[in-house]
């Protein structure tokens, strides 16, 4: 078992990631498991979003909507997205979730109702029986797990010991400091609170606008 595999050295001893050199320790077991956790870092660099690029499927937790019942992955959002956590006039204690398939608003309280009832399902359809522990695939028929599976990703909107005032708080608090180029807060933010990489802000090529001033020669 590894956790914080993102705080880890990327290269140990020259020899690799210790992801990697963990996994080469199980080889000629009789029955090998590896199971790796982590708060993700930085992207591009980030061990445990390497991990989840080479599953065999990756599982999200979708809960019912309370008022359409269709069962979704809860995202944060963002101002240009319909869907996800909402909050009016800047006041963090008017925040609610918007349904992305009804596009009704459900409360905190409105989810603690049902938040039991979420299931793990990967893109496939297959999803995770927690009643009898075992895999099912779209038409309900038990199946083999896959090999190597992920959970992808469990932040803190689904903790029932975090209000989602306090969520949108941190938010709000957090791009403030960024606007005056206080970058640590929301790092932490889209960190630990997300469960997303961050990505640091670099100079990079776009390749479509370098094609474009490509001259014959």
């Amino acid at each position: 078992m590894i956790d914080e595999a993102s705080a880890f050295d990327g290269d140990i001893d020259n020899e690799g990631s210790s992801r990697k050199l963990v996994k080469k320790r199980l080889e000629g077991a009789t029955f090998p498991k590896m199971i790796v956790g982590s708060t993700p870092k930085t992207k591009y660099t980030c061990e445990i979003s390497k991990a989840v690029e080479e599953a065999e499927a990756v599982y999200k937790f979708n809960v019912p909507c309370p008022h359409c019942n269709v069962l979704q992955f809860l995202e944060f959002g963002g101002k240009n997205t319909a869907h996800g956590l909402k909050w009016m006039d800047h006041n963090p204690q008017t925040a609610a979730y918007c349904c992305k398939h009804c596009t009704a608003l459900f409360t905190q309280a409105d989810y603690l109702k049902i938040w039991q009832k979420g299931i793990w399902i990967d893109a496939a359809g297959n999803w995770i029986d927690t009643v009898n522990w075992n895999f099912k695939n779209a038409n309900n028929d038990e199946i083999r797990p896959q090999k190597h599976i992920a959970f992808d990703k469990m932040w803190t909107i689904y903790s029932p010991q975090t209000d989602w005032s306090t969520i949108v708080k941190e938010f709000l608090d957090a791009t403030k400091k960024s606007k005056f180029g206080e970058k640590s807060d929301l790092k932490t933010f889209i960190n630990t609170t997300l469960g997303e990489e961050y990505e640091e802000e670099v100079e990079q090529t776009n390749a479509g606008e370098l094609k474009q001033r490509a001259e014959d020669f």
